[in-house]
Protein backbone atom coordinates (compact mmCIF):
# COMPACT_ATOMS: atom_id res chain seq x y z
CA UNK A 1 0.00 0.00 0.00
CA UNK A 2 0.98 3.48 -0.55
CA UNK A 3 0.33 6.86 0.45
CA UNK A 4 1.83 10.21 -0.79
CA UNK A 5 1.48 12.36 2.60
CA UNK A 6 2.78 15.65 1.38
CA UNK A 7 -0.01 16.43 -1.07
CA UNK A 8 -2.90 14.86 -2.44
CA UNK A 9 -2.89 11.45 -4.00
CA UNK A 10 -4.87 7.95 -3.68
CA UNK A 11 -4.18 5.16 -1.18
CA UNK A 12 -2.81 2.74 -3.73
CA UNK A 13 -3.35 -1.31 -2.69
CA UNK A 14 -1.16 -3.78 -4.91
CA UNK A 15 -0.74 -7.50 -3.69
CA UNK A 16 0.51 -10.61 -5.64
CA UNK A 17 -3.02 -12.36 -5.41
CA UNK A 18 -4.46 -9.30 -8.43
CA UNK A 19 -0.58 -10.24 -9.97
CA UNK A 20 2.02 -8.04 -9.12
CA UNK A 21 4.43 -9.10 -12.16
CA UNK A 22 6.16 -7.57 -15.10
CA UNK A 23 3.76 -5.38 -17.09
CA UNK A 24 0.67 -3.85 -15.92
CA UNK A 25 -0.66 -4.20 -12.43
CA UNK A 26 -3.88 -4.34 -11.05
CA UNK A 27 -4.15 -1.76 -8.34
CA UNK A 28 -7.28 -0.53 -6.02
CA UNK A 29 -7.66 2.81 -4.86
CA UNK A 30 -8.91 2.77 -0.95
CA UNK A 31 -10.21 6.05 -1.65
CA UNK A 32 -12.57 5.57 -4.68
CA UNK A 33 -15.62 3.47 -5.99
CA UNK A 34 -13.85 3.01 -9.25
CA UNK A 35 -12.70 -0.42 -9.91
CA UNK A 36 -9.28 -1.43 -9.90
CA UNK A 37 -6.99 0.01 -12.44
CA UNK A 38 -5.21 -2.11 -14.90
CA UNK A 39 -3.47 -0.13 -17.32
CA UNK A 40 0.06 0.99 -15.70
CA UNK A 41 3.23 -1.00 -14.85
CA UNK A 42 3.04 0.82 -11.40
CA UNK A 43 5.30 -1.80 -9.03
CA UNK A 44 7.46 -4.89 -9.57
CA UNK A 45 8.76 -7.35 -6.76
CA UNK A 46 12.64 -8.21 -6.27
CA UNK A 47 13.72 -10.43 -3.96
CA UNK A 48 14.72 -8.02 -1.64
CA UNK A 49 11.54 -6.30 -1.96
CA UNK A 50 9.91 -4.06 -4.39
CA UNK A 51 10.77 -1.02 -7.05
CA UNK A 52 8.28 1.50 -8.13
CA UNK A 53 8.09 1.99 -11.96
CA UNK A 54 5.69 4.64 -12.44
CA UNK A 55 6.51 8.08 -11.81
CA UNK A 56 3.32 10.23 -10.66
CA UNK A 57 2.66 12.21 -8.45
CA UNK A 58 0.11 10.29 -6.22
CA UNK A 59 2.73 6.82 -6.05
CA UNK A 60 6.22 8.37 -6.90
CA UNK A 61 6.28 11.85 -7.74
CA UNK A 62 9.83 13.65 -7.94
CA UNK A 63 10.89 14.58 -4.13
CA UNK A 64 7.42 13.43 -2.82
CA UNK A 65 6.92 12.23 0.80
CA UNK A 66 5.08 8.59 1.15
CA UNK A 67 3.86 6.24 3.47
CA UNK A 68 3.94 2.36 2.44
CA UNK A 69 3.23 -0.61 3.65
CA UNK A 70 4.60 -3.68 2.73
CA UNK A 71 4.05 -7.26 4.40
CA UNK A 72 5.63 -10.46 2.91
Amino acid sequence: MVKRVDGTGDWNLFDTARGINVGYDPVLEFNSSDSEITNNDFIDTLSSGFIINNIGTSINGNGGKYLFLAIA
